[in-house]
């Protein structure tokens, strides 16, 4: 799974990946590819899933997407086994 931190207490996590074009570290475009689409994991043929969350919280993402809420740029951490940004959690 990639964790993107956005910035804000704002997440978004990409999963079932081919893979993964970015390291721990990486700053990333909007716009920029990130990963390849792919069927990993439990699932039953190629998809991304997708998830936002504000504060540790899962939104529904059509917001966000709608209303172009995204940060021009962002920074990608890795962690454990799988990509991750740290977590805002307390």
């Amino acid at each position: 799974m990639i964790e993107v931190d956005h910035g804000n207490n704002l997440i978004t996590r990409y999963a079932h990946t081919s893979k993964v074009l970015v390291k721990k570290g990486d700053l990333i475009k909007r716009g920029q590819k990130i990963a390849e689409v792919g069927n990993s994991g439990r699932s039953t043929g190629p998809h991304l899933h997708f998830e936002v969350l504000v504060q540790g919280i899962p939104q529904d993402p059509q917001k966000f997407l709608t209303a172009g809420r995204v940060v021009q740029h962002q920074v990608f951490a890795q962690s454990g086994g799988s990509q991750s940004a740290p977590s805002t959690r307390k």
